[in-house]
């Protein structure tokens, strides 16, 4: 039998083994990491492919609905009768992604989305926003991670930023988005009335958003602004005849007028303008313009609305010498406190008035010669007199001498002041046209417009 030979063995080392243990061990975790990340990579090309599906569905909303598109929510959404809407991108098929909306950034005019973890924010997921802007898809990305550079290029082109800067961008741009469409719908609700005609100053100004960047950063300007709803616009019968403020736009707006209801009409309406403010809530009835009803504020043909506005404005304004308390013509029913020369409102409006009135001389002794004028008749001097209640230190006197218009309700300190208020002058306007234009019915009647303004009865 041969013996065995063990000075030269077959086989390996325990070292040798170690050795190749460990480089087989370096080789997998390389291996691994290069996996994880090109799975990373595979989910941000999937959320892509998620955003440019609801990009694309948002845009025919815009086409289907350009008013209220921006504001149409991806998942959760319901149209104007509350009936639930088709999700464009929910939350749960968003998140198997690794991604998330942002903040509010989840309407077919804003969207954003960012990592749901932060270290893969920090990693490889950049964040990836689109905005339609006009009809316009602008897709932006930011690069905050240390491997996100390339992904979001591929998203946006150019357009990466900083996170910060696109949060800044994008919530800019949204208030403008937002003011540009309440100016707009206000302005179609107006049309929409065709009582509403004339001057309308609060229309878009397409001039502040001219110069609104595609992307970030941030750029305010009054080229790119959400204060932009003040464009001046003639409109007439759900119609904008003419735009701007101008002599030019005006003198178009009376030429559309005199096409479409007559020269006669037109003249009666020259004339209601000429005449400046009339006083009647009802406005005034114009037969030459079949009897449509119009309302004149400081020369301007005005809504309705907007008239009764300015008059409780300017009838507001003719208080504040006095302690007012009480309803206000055109400001509707409620109780307006007037003390100190402010308005004085909130819920403790009353409290306060009667504290301003109990701590102010002036306050004090005005309330006192408003309420004895009102018993008074037309002329003066009269004075004043001293409520009982009134002493030291807050004042021993009033005896203020006025002269009182009954027919203004209006207080004057001075006679010259009072022979100026045309309500009160005695007058020699003839005899009426008719015996009706003595009747208040007939005050604002086309016929009987004339008299009663020399009468001081508009």
């Amino acid at each position: 039998m041969k013996g065995v030979n063990v000075a030269n063995p077959k086989g390996f080392t325990i070292i040798e083994l170690v050795v190749v243990l460990a480089g087989l061990g370096i080789l997998s975790s390389l291996a691994t990491s290069n996996v994880i990340k090109y799975l990373d990579y595979a989910k941000v090309d999937e959320a892509k492919t998620l955003l440019n599906k609801a990009a694309a569905e948002c845009l025919q909303e815009f086409r289907r609905d350009p008013v209220n598109a921006a504001d149409r929510e991806l998942f959760n959404a319901k149209d104007k009768n509350k009936n639930d809407l088709p999700d464009i991108l929910s939350e749960e098929r968003l998140e198997s992604t690794g991604y998330r909306f942002s903040s509010d950034h989840k309407r077919c005019g804003n969207t954003s989305i960012s990592a749901i973890s932060p270290d893969d924010s920090s990693r490889r997921y950049p964040g990836l926003s689109f905005v339609i802007s006009d009809g316009v898809l602008i897709k932006c990305a930011t690069n905050d991670g240390s491997e996100t550079e390339a992904s979001a290029k591929s998203w946006a082109g150019n357009n990466v930023s900083k996170g910060k800067e696109l949060i800044e961008w994008q919530e800019y741009d949204a208030s403008i988005r937002q003011a540009e469409k309440k100016c707009k719908e206000d302005l179609n609700q107006w049309l929409s009335n065709e009582s509403n005609r004339g001057k309308y100053n609060k229309a878009w100004n397409e001039q502040a958003t001219s110069q609104c960047p595609q992307g970030p950063p941030k750029i305010e300007s009054e080229f790119c602004t959400p204060n932009g709803c003040n464009q001046t616009i003639y409109g007439y019968k759900g119609s904008i005849v003419s735009t701007g403020d101008t002599p030019a736009s005006e003198k178009e707006y009376d030429d559309y007028v005199e096409i479409q209801k007559g020269k006669d009409c037109a003249d009666a309406l020259k004339a209601l303008r000429e005449a400046n403010t009339h006083t009647s809530a009802d406005g005034i009835p114009v037969d030459k313009c079949d009897g449509d009803v119009y309302w004149y504020y400081r020369g301007d043909e005005v809504s309705a609305e907007t008239w009764a506005s300015e008059m409780c404005n300017e009838n507001k304004q003719k208080l504040l010498s006095t302690t007012h308390s009480g309803p206000v013509d055109n400001c509707g029913t409620s109780d307006i406190y007037i003390c100190g020369g402010k308005e004085i409102i909130g819920a403790n409006a009353k409290a306060n008035f009667d504290e301003c009135l109990a701590n102010d001389k002036n306050a004090i002794c005005t309330s006192a010669l408003n309420n004895d004028a009102v018993k008074r008749s037309n002329g003066g001097p009269y004075t004043s007199p001293t409520p009982s209640y009134m002493s030291a230190p807050i004042g021993e006197d009033c005896n203020i001498q006025y002269w009182y218009c009954g027919k203004s309700r209006k207080i004057y300190r001075g006679k010259e002041d009072y022979d100026a208020d045309e309500a009160c002058k005695i007058r020699d306007c003839g005899d009426a046209p008719s015996r009706n234009c003595n009747k208040p019915k007939f005050y604002t009647v086309l016929f009987c417009y004339e008299y009663s303004d020399c009468m001081g009865r508009l």
